[in-house]
């Protein structure tokens, strides 16, 4: 079956949710979106997309303006599988002398972030039990089994000038339960 949608004078922001639905039945193997702007109803983007499960679909799959954040389970239930969620890490001098951070950085998926260039010269500048933090935040797919790797290194070097390095790894795995049904 073919599914006709026609959005008329709705006006989605970025970030709004538009949900495909065809009445409890499967999506049709095409669906065409036409996304014009609102101020002169100019069309700004023609794509088509295959929505019906023949074709893998992967959360943040982009087709044009939208982005696949979610999909429903046969019961209805819509399943929001990207979570937003936050690292916090903290460096601490733990030792008998006041320590100069050199690398501060977070390693994750090849992607490295430094944190040397956001950190005051305070910051850099550690006395014994102080300590500095820095967050990273991430989005997860938690519907999709997959493996998350992310390192952190440090370097100081103390007043003496000793180098002191140190580097921690994170490794865990997101697995996902089959869905149930909500209580009735």
């Amino acid at each position: 079956s073919d599914l006709n949608v026609v959005v008329v004078d709705e006006v989605f922001s970025d970030g709004d949710l538009v949900i495909l639905s065809n009445n409890g039945s499967a999506l049709p193997s095409s669906v065409e979106c036409i996304v014009s702007k609102t101020s002169d109803s100019c069309e700004s983007q023609t794509f088509k997309f295959n929505p019906s499960g023949e074709d893998d679909l992967k959360l943040n799959d982009e087709f044009g303006a939208l982005k696949m954040k979610g999909c429903d389970s046969t019961n209805g239930v819509i399943v929001t599988c990207l979570e937003d969620v936050i690292y916090n890490y903290t460096v601490s001098n733990d030792g008998t002398t006041r320590l100069n951070i050199t690398i501060f950085e977070r390693i994750c998926n090849g992607d490295i972030k430094n944190w040397i260039p956001f950190l005051s010269e305070a910051e850099k500048s550690l006395g014994i039990n102080e300590s500095v933090s820095k967050q990273d935040e991430d989005t997860i797919d938690t519907c999709s089994t997959q493996k998350i790797e992310k390192s952190v290194t440090v370097q100081a070097v103390s007043e003496d000038g000793s180098i002191c390095n140190d580097m921690e790894e994170l490794e865990f795995e997101i697995v996902t339960p089959p869905p149930t049904s909500p209580p009735t």
